[in-house]
């Protein structure tokens, strides 16, 4: 007797309804896990030191850890979240070669990079292998990315002086610079009042 077409879209919503359960499961386990992390303290917030500065010769600097809101400064930036080792991270690096400042219109974004890896040698070799300009930082190894909301990387955020985030980037430069300027109510506390 052969199978119907029938039976396979019946298995095939089984499956379908049992993956969206998997799929539900892990995001509430994820959520729990979340709020956890915040009642044990560790949870990200624009202040909290958790981050690393990497200084010219890929060692760590000696001022200890730094938060974003000191890493952002008295202006707006741009903070990129990236992995040494991610395919996505490599495929989109040589896009950033030399670039320090982001400018679109009035805005302009300082550059700082954050790796999600405390290993300084494979950000070095990163950053060399792709021509990469700006500054660099490390999340320090007792943070897991979850713990500071980084989900994926690479992951862009425009942040304000105070360490707010105002908006997720983009993986490329002409990209984040269309959102820039499709959207310039979002970021008028980063123009350039000269």
């Amino acid at each position: 007797m052969r199978p119907t077409l029938e039976k396979f879209s019946n298995a095939a919503i089984i499956l379908m309804v049992g993956l969206l359960i998997l799929q539900y499961g892990d995001m509430l386990r994820g959520r729990m896990a979340g709020q956890s992390a915040q009642a044990d303290g560790a949870s990200f917030a624009a202040d909290d030191p958790v981050f690393r500065r990497l200084d010219e010769g890929g060692s760590p600097g000696r001022g200890g850890l730094v938060a974003v809101e000191d890493i952002v400064g008295d202006g707006c930036g741009l903070v990129y979240f990236f992995d040494p080792e991610c395919k996505a991270c490599n495929k989109y690096a040589p896009s950033w070669a030399g670039t320090e400042v982001v400018e679109a219109g009035d805005i302009r974004l300082t550059l700082s990079w954050i790796s999600i890896r405390d290993e300084v040698d494979l950000v070095a070799d990163f950053f060399s292998k792709y021509h990469l300009a700006g500054n660099t930082y490390t999340l320090d190894g007792r943070y897991a990315p979850s713990q500071i909301g980084i989900a994926y990387v690479p992951q862009s955020l425009v942040v304000s002086p105070q360490g707010e985030a105002l908006s997720w980037g983009g993986h490329l430069p002409e990209i984040l610079m269309e959102r820039l300027e499709a959207r310039p109510e979002l970021f008028e506390s980063c123009a350039d009042r000269e």
